[in-house]
Parts: structure tokens; C-alpha cells; sequence
């Protein structure tokens, strides 16, 4: 696989992205083209496609020539989102514990994750809490792991990228997903997390 398949191959595992064509080579991208479904806003899968071909190949495209075609699709309107709820974390060296909340139709779900609280770890413990409890609602019908989670800055905006991979129902898949950081750095994990999964999964 070449570069410019590989950057397409990992712009479609972006969460709403159904369609990809990037237009020239290496040396210069003339175009990306982009068919979303219409879970998030044109605006924002720009966003995660500059997040992503940043941290995962330290390319920084021009948004400008990233175009973005939305389909109204049905099962975006009968699947329901995985939402967050909260994030308690403590301290207790050498470890980091937290404790994630999400919920999914009107019910809640809490899970705890322990690790060592390495600059690296502390992030990845962060991730697998929310995976722990996304995998509580999914009640066994998807297998999620961390394969990994960055922090990046990009034009003074900086962002979490995680790529998680799934088993389940039938399909072994690649997810990505992104989320800006605003206070909390381990909110925007856990959000990255859940933009990696949602409308992926039928819940």
C-alpha cells in the first residue's frame, strides 16, 4: 500500500467518513474529497482529518483543499450515541486510577481503571477506563483495544488522537478519533474515545 492509499485507507476509519479520493501525490495533494453521512458537521471532519494525518504521518495539510459532501443517512437518525458523563481521577503514586461515567439510553455506566502513572500510561489508563465502560454497554458484542492515544498541537489548537481497534459482529476494524482539548486532557481522552466509536456500534 502507498502512502496516498494509506492516508485514504486512514481518513475512512474516521467516524462519519464514507467516502475518500485524495487527488495527487506525495509531493502535493490537490484535492481531498470527502462523502460524510451526516454525524458530524463538515467543519468538524476537517478538523479530524488534519488531526489525523498530522499525528499519525506528521503531515500538516492546507484545509482548504479538503471539500466535504454530506448524505442524510437513516441509521443516523436510530442509533443512539454513547454520551459522557464524567471523569474522577486520582493520584496514588506510582499509579493513576479513574473512574469513567457514560451513558446510553437513560442509563448510566461507571468503570474503574488502575495503571502506572507513567506521561504515556497515564493517558492509556484514561483510554481503557472509557473502553471498559463502553464495553459494559455493549454488553460482549464488541472487543475494543488501545493501540494508541497522542496529544498534538496544531495551530494553537491541541487535540487528542487515539486509534483503537475492534472486533465484533462480524467485523475486525481499525477506529480513529480525535477530540480538542478545552480543560481537561483526560475528558478530551475519553471523548476521543467515544468519536472513535460511536456510529460504529449498534447499540
Amino acid at each position: 500500500m502507498d502512502t496516498i492509499e494509506l492516508w485514504s485507507d486512514s481518513i475512512k476509519k474516521i467516524s462519519g467518513v464514507k467516502y475518500v479520493k485524495i487527488k495527487g501525490d506525495i509531493e502535493h495533494i490537490e484535492a481531498i474529497h470527502i462523502v460524510i453521512n451526516g454525524i458530524k458537521s463538515p467543519k468538524q471532519i476537517v478538523r479530524d482529518v488534519e488531526a489525523v494525518l498530522l499525528a499519525m504521518f506528521d503531515y500538516q495539510v492546507d484545509h482548504r483543499i479538503i471539500s466535504v459532501a454530506q448524505l442524510e443517512l437513516e441509521e443516523v437518525q436510530t442509533i443512539m450515541r454513547i454520551k459522557y458523563e464524567g471523569i474522577n481521577v486520582k493520584m496514588d503514586d506510582p499509579y493513576i486510577e479513574c473512574d469513567v461515567q457514560l451513558s446510553h439510553n437513560g442509563q448510566v455506566f461507571t468503570h474503574t481503571e488502575r495503571g502506572i502513572r507513567t506521561p504515556l500510561n497515564r493517558y492509556i489508563t484514561i483510554a481503557k477506563g472509557a473502553v471498559g465502560c463502553i464495553e459494559k454497554v455493549v454488553q460482549g458484542k464488541y472487543f475494543l483495544d488501545i493501540i494508541d492515544v497522542q496529544l498534538h498541537q496544531s495551530k494553537g489548537i491541541e487535540f487528542v488522537c487515539i486509534v483503537i481497534q475492534m472486533i465484533g459482529n462480524k467485523q475486525d476494524d481499525t477506529l480513529i478519533g480525535t477530540a480538542i482539548i478545552k480543560d481537561d486532557s483526560y475528558e478530551a481522552v475519553v471523548k476521543a474515545t467515544l468519536d472513535a466509536i460511536n456510529r460504529r456500534i449498534l447499540t
